[in-house]
């Protein structure tokens, strides 16, 4: 992370990743979502209730929560962001409370990103979509990358859950550390997937 923190480029993208490990659903809340039976991806509700969780990884500035499409990041993180991008923060995010079954707030948001961009891999792998919940599923093996064209004037998008990638300029205003326990890579670009798959997929 170190190398790759010191030769920031602004008009770079990086991916970011937790070192942590994942969270996890509280059981009772669990039991009140609809699962799909075949990939058993919960489908959870943020906006009419808050997510329960009976684990959460400590010291986790990005993670994800087993089984979802959620990404979790601490309050912190957040703040840290918001204070880089300002008033930007409400055309690029929602976000929704957090609580365990022991703890009712927790220094953590989810994270929805309003804008989505897939971190290919140089590999060749299989890009699967349920066909029960249409839910897809993607990941990049090899070298990781960003494939053209996407728009580079947005700073922050989600690649998944519990992973985000950030504009090279944003990302050196918010100053990440060893502490926050995050992986960072530089992502290239390409003109074309490498992966074998489609440029688009669905």
């Amino acid at each position: 992370m170190e190398e790759c923190l010191q030769s920031l480029s602004d008009s770079t993208f990086y991916l970011l990743l937790g070192r942590t490990d994942c969270a996890r659903l509280d059981k009772q809340y669990a039991n009140g979502l609809w699962q799909c039976r075949k990939c058993l991806t919960y489908r959870t509700s943020l906006e009419e209730t808050d997510i329960v969780l009976k684990y959460l990884p400590p010291r986790a500035s990005i993670t994800s929560v087993w089984d979802t499409n959620l990404t979790l990041v601490s309050k912190t993180f957040y703040r840290a962001v918001e204070d880089v991008l300002g008033a930007d923060c409400k055309n690029l995010f929602e976000i929704y409370d957090v609580h365990t079954n022991l703890e009712r707030r927790m220094g953590y948001v989810v994270l929805r990103c309003k804008f989505h961009i897939t971190v290919r891999g140089s590999e060749k792998v299989y890009y699967v979509i349920c066909s029960e919940c249409k839910n897809a599923s993607y990941v990049a093996f090899g070298r990781r990358y960003l494939v053209e064209p996407f728009d580079r004037s947005i700073p922050v998008y989600a690649s998944g859950a519990g992973m985000l990638v950030f504009r090279g300029d944003v990302l050196k205003s918010l100053h990440i550390h060893k502490a926050m326990n995050l992986y960072v890579e530089n992502l290239g670009v390409e003109p074309m997937p490498l992966d074998g798959l489609p440029r688009d997929l669905p």
